[in-house]
């Protein structure tokens, strides 16, 4: 008898699949080939990255707004891009974990001394965006 729990739940694919064969419900070899694919690991949601947009307004251009994200940028390890808009408003697209995001729109809120911010939203994007290090554009 096997002691390796793989083994164990080998033998009960096997002898499930051989009665799935007969019951005619699913080929016993998908049942099988089943067993040696691997499980995708579980990632843990505080741990997992997303990509989200920071759109912050008020007096945030020409006050050193997207340099200050930068540096707070590099204080929580998230990556991204912060660039003026025509609109007079700093958009920020940051990847990282929800704690690195909520402390970057936490700052954004208020932003350096020099600015005066109105609002500050952020959006998760349905997409996640891989960056190298965070950017100034423009």
């Amino acid at each position: 008898m096997p002691t390796d729990k793989y083994a164990e739940k080998f033998l009960a694919y096997v002898d499930q699949a051989i009665l799935n064969k007969e019951k005619k419900e699913k080929k016993w070899w998908e049942k099988i080939a089943a067993f040696f694919q691997p499980e995708e690991p579980e990632i843990d949601p505080i741990k997992r990255r997303y990509t989200a947009k920071i759109l912050t307004k008020g007096k945030v251009q020409d006050v050193g707004f997207r340099t200050k994200a930068k540096s707070i940028a590099a204080e929580v390890e998230l990556v991204g891009i912060a660039e003026n808009m025509p609109d007079g408003s700093v958009q920020m697209i940051v990847t990282g974990t929800p704690y690195q995001i909520k402390e970057m729109h936490d700052w954004s809120k208020v932003g350096p001394g020099t600015a005066f911010v109105t609002t500050s939203e952020c959006q998760i994007l349905s997409e996640l965006k891989e960056f190298d290090s965070f950017t100034i554009i423009n």
